[in-house]
C-alpha cells in the first residue's frame, strides 16, 4: 500500500513540475518578468533563478516520474515548492493583488488558496524524500529492470536529451536576449515592450 501512495505522490508531483516547466522553457522572458514582479529576490538573482528553475522543474519532474534518485529529487522538489510558498506568502502578506504566473497563466490570483496549494505540494515532496529511504518505497520504479551499466547509459542519454531540448526551445523561441529589467512601470510582467 505504501508503494502505491509513493507512486501516486511521485506522479502527481512529476506532472505538476513538468507542466509548470514547459511554458517557462518555451518563453523565458515572461517568466523572468514574473520573478521580478514578485519582488522577493534581488534583481541580480532574478535572472539566474528564472533560467535555472524551469530546467530544475523539468529534470526533477522527469526523475520523479521514472523513480530516479527519489531522495534527491524529492529534496529538490521540496526546495522548489518551498521557494514558491515563500514568494506567494510574501506577496500575500504585502497585500498585493497580482497574478501568480503559474503554468504560464495570467488569471490566477496570488492568495491564501495558492499558498495552501504550494505548502501541500511542499509537504508531498517532503514525504517522498522521507519515504525514499524506506525499504520497497521505490519498488515501483520504472528503472528497477535496468542493470547498473544500462542505468548509467540511460541517465547519460536523458541528460543529453534534456540539454538538447532546452537549447532547441531557447533557439526556437528567440528568447536568447539578455535578461535585463526593462524600463517602464516597475517590472509588471507582460506590460513591457521587448527590448
Amino acid at each position: 500500500m505504501l508503494a502505491l501512495v509513493d507512486l501516486a505522490l511521485r506522479l502527481a508531483l512529476a506532472a505538476t513540475l513538468l507542466t509548470a516547466s514547459i511554458p517557462k522553457l518555451a518563453r523565458p522572458r515572461p517568466f523572468y518578468l514574473v520573478v521580478v514582479n514578485y519582488g522577493v529576490l534581488p534583481l541580480r538573482l532574478a535572472a539566474p533563478y528564472a533560467i535555472a528553475l524551469p530546467i530544475v522543474e523539468f529534470v526533477v519532474g522527469a526523475a520523479l516520474a521514472l523513480g530516479i534518485a527519489q531522495r534527491w529529487t524529492g529534496a529538490l522538489a521540496s526546495l522548489v515548492f518551498l521557494s514558491f510558498a515563500i514568494a506567494v506568502g510574501t506577496n500575500v502578506a504585502r497585500g498585493r493583488d497580482m497574478d501568480c504566473g503559474c503554468f504560464g497563466a495570467r488569471h490566477r490570483p496570488v492568495g491564501p488558496g495558492l499558498l495552501a496549494q504550494d505548502l501541500l505540494l511542499f509537504a508531498a515532496a517532503v514525504v517522498i524524500t522521507v519515504w525514499s529511504g524506506q525499504p520497497n518505497a521505490s519498488s515501483l520504479s520504472v528503472l528497477a529492470v535496468f542493470s547498473s551499466a544500462q542505468y548509467r547509459l540511460l541517465m547519460s542519454v536523458l541528460v543529453f536529451v534534456l540539454a538538447m531540448v532546452a537549447g532547441v526551445l531557447l533557439l526556437v523561441t528567440g528568447e536568447r536576449r539578455s535578461f535585463q529589467v526593462p524600463s517602464g512601470d516597475g517590472g509588471g510582467w507582460g506590460t513591457h515592450a521587448e527590448t
